[in-house]
């Protein structure tokens, strides 16, 4: 069952029958998970976060949100978004900061603060298809305000955790914090900001859970964030069945995204195709790599879906896929012999690869020449043909042809590259 009624943080803003429709589905027995901003119902228990603490965190309508720089805010996407099959999205909404101190202001008295913005929703979301947590992609936005937050209040954002760094592991504890609505069922009113903190059940690269009996995140703490010993931001709050258990989107994969960039097309020099993922859009662990005609328009022509062809060359040598979040990958464990084929898979940042401890083959090195070389092989990233020309011919790993030439016909190596802006 889903709700479509936005949050009320005043009781101005709710007439009798907003209120009334909203207790009645409260008290309904609902036995689905369900998404828990816009589409709604603070955390079931916790404390009252003090005036002055976690001032970054404030509320769009019907949802939590963070300010993570002083001009870019983080929520949820299904929070911008609409729940029914269009899954339109709002392209603007209003961010308020609450009991906060403004800037040239005699008075010195704590009020809210709202600037407007503009919405940039993931790519890859593809809204919710059923009451099932997990079934969305990607259920992150940032929201790109009109006045930075400096300009008008002495606020200290909350960063996001980078990817390398401090990632979640089971059991570790973490801190939720919203402003939605309270009790068992999620059944009592709002209470303000407030916080609560969790062990992790369990982490993957598409969702951190929490699971205890009667602490959850409820409607109304969609978007929120939950926040590691450093307080940096690991996750917003995406769903919760409103028992036991929540499940928040991790954004340090998206960290590139999330801070504006939107990644580059990787074009053969000699076939002037791009490097693609099999599949519309490919987007899993061992997804294969081809060369495919760019999608400049930045959608798939086949299905209209965001293109998986945008990608970010980390400055630790990571190239990074803009909707998937994931990385470009040898197979094999550590893959380096002529002919093992480039695949998606999880991001190895760590260095290592998790299976063997081996050093991780994800690494590679630009060269000014336009290779791009594999720092566990010393190969290049090759086409499959001499040379590989056509669609859906496969990228795999080969010897460095660094004279330009392929050896077995001296033809023009198919193993340069160059990096273009997206539009």
């Amino acid at each position: 069952m889903r709700i479509v009624m936005k949050r009320c943080y005043t009781p101005f803003h709710c007439n009798f029958f907003y209120i009334s429709l909203f207790l009645f589905f409260c008290v309904s027995a609902i036995a689905y998970a369900d998404s828990i901003g816009k589409i709604e119902f603070p955390l079931s228990t916790g404390t009252a976060v003090p005036v002055g603490e976690l001032e970054a965190i404030g509320t769009i309508p019907g949802c939590t949100a963070t300010l993570i720089t002083q001009d870019i805010v983080l929520t949820a996407a299904h929070c911008v978004c609409e729940s029914d099959k269009s899954h339109q999205c709002s392209s603007r909404t209003t961010f308020t900061l609450h009991d906060v101190l403004p800037i040239n202001d005699s008075s010195s008295q704590r009020r809210n603060i709202s600037v407007q913005g503009d919405v940039n929703v993931h790519p890859a979301y593809d809204g919710r298809k059923s009451v099932v947590c997990a079934d969305a992609n990607v259920d992150i936005a940032v929201i790109r305000l009109d006045t930075p937050i400096n300009r008008l209040a002495n606020i200290t954002p909350i960063p996001v955790e980078k990817e390398h760094f401090n990632i979640p592991a089971k059991s570790e504890r973490l801190t939720l914090v919203g402003f939605g609505d309270t009790g068992k069922g999620c059944k009592d009113e709002s209470k303000g900001k407030m916080r609560l903190t969790l062990p992790i059940a369990s982490v993957d690269s598409n969702a951190i859970y929490f699971d205890k009996k009667d602490k959850h995140s409820c409607p109304g703490d969609s978007g929120g964030p939950i926040l590691n010993a450093k307080s940096h931001v690991v996750g917003v709050a995406s769903c919760s069945n409103r028992d036991s258990s929540s499940h928040y989107e991790p954004v340090y994969p998206f960290y590139e995204w999330v801070h504006g960039e939107g990644g580059m097309f990787i074009r053969n020099s000699v076939s002037e195709k791009c490097i693609d993922v099999k599949g519309i859009p490919g987007k899993n662990n061992g997804d294969i790599l081809q060369l495919w005609d760019c999608e400049l328009s930045g959608k798939d022509p086949y299905n209209n879906a965001p293109t998986d062809q945008k990608w970010i060359f980390t400055k630790d040598g990571f190239i990074k896929n803009v909707v998937s979040g994931k990385c470009v990958d040898v197979k094999g464990i550590p893959g380096k012999n002529n002919g093992d084929i480039l695949q998606l898979w999880d991001c190895e940042l760590s260095g290592k690869d998790p299976y063997n401890n081996a050093p991780t083959d994800q690494k590679w090195i630009f060269t000014k020449d336009g290779f791009i070389k594999n720092v566990v092989s010393g190969k290049c990233v090759d086409v499959k043909g001499i040379p590989g020309k056509n669609n859906g011919d496969i990228l795999q790993l080969w010897d460095c042809e660094l004279s330009g030439r392929d050896p077995y016909n001296n033809a023009p190596t198919d193993q340069r590259w160059r990096f273009e802006k997206t539009k």
